[in-house]
């Protein structure tokens, strides 16, 4: 079955699916923003990614395996975010600045879930203590807190040009995909035979960390004379690949074998 799943959405299906919603949204106008189709589209893939944690690979290795997990944990919450999205216009019925910020907070937290699995294994590896994934565990429950402190109105966030949100976002969005990125460079040095894998989660990475600029920058963008239906095309279109990405990478885990072998003779 999760072989017939993955013929029917390989590579070049889901290219051409990503090609296409581009190629209509654009040639819409602001038909798709107007309207809302842009956020329906993202249902679909949100959908498709978390429809993979639901194939189960018998090939994990122990040491491997909460890198994977935290992949199959960014998967979900780098879906939800764009179910917060919606949830934020139609049931919060938050200012726009709130729900750009929150789905950026879960882009982050999609990243550094990713970066908490992949210094489990490099702990196992270097025999180092704990105090990295406290800080990574801890960075991710204040993002959740500051989510829902944001939702219920108890903190007030503006991404206007003149204040500091815009910017410091934009400094915590990059730090956060260089420091994961790092981290998956470390385990894909040691573990080869992981490269597929790590590197569809780093091409998604460069993805979500340009999407999430396009969010926290919105209201800065305009001003370089970006059309603001075009900021929210642009940071959807990166979602959906993206997310794409992500739900390929778990195609590579099928045929992994002893990975904790080459992990002790490359360690």
């Amino acid at each position: 079955m999760p072989k017939k799943f993955e013929t029917i959405f390989n590579e070049w299906v889901l290219l051409s699916v990503n090609v296409a919603i581009i190629l209509a949204t654009e040639l819409s106008g602001q038909y798709f923003a107007r309207t809302g189709i842009i956020h329906i589209i993202a249902i679909v893939f949100v959908i498709l990614g978390i429809s993979r944690i639901f194939i189960h690979y018998d090939a994990y290795d122990r040491y491997l395996r909460p890198l994977i997990r935290g992949g199959s944990v960014a998967l979900v919450t780098f879906a939800a975010s764009h179910l917060v999205e919606i949830l934020g216009y139609m049931y919060f019925k938050a200012t726009v600045d709130a729900i750009f910020i929150n789905v950026v907070n879960f882009y982050i937290m999609s990243m550094l879930i990713v970066a908490i699995g992949a210094e489990y294994f490099l702990r196992a590896l270097k025999r180092e203590g704990m105090t990295k994934i406290i800080v990574l565990g801890a960075a991710v429950a204040v993002f959740s807190l500051l989510t829902i402190l944001i939702f219920m109105n108890r903190i007030s966030v503006s991404l206007e040009p003149g204040g500091s949100v815009p910017y410091i976002y934009s400094l915590l969005v990059v730090a956060s995909s260089i420091f994961s990125i790092n981290r998956l460079f470390n385990v894909k040095r040691r573990v080869s035979i992981m490269a597929g894998f790590i590197n569809y989660f780093i091409a998604a990475f460069v993805l979500i960390t340009i999407s999430a600029l396009q969010y926290v920058l919105y209201d800065v963008l305009p001003g370089l004379g970006i059309p603001g239906f075009q900021i929210l095309y642009v940071s959807h279109f990166l979602f959906y690949g993206a997310l794409t990405l992500i739900f390929l990478a778990f195609v590579r885990l099928s045929d992994l074998g002893g990975v904790y072998q080459e992990t002790q003779k490359t360690g």
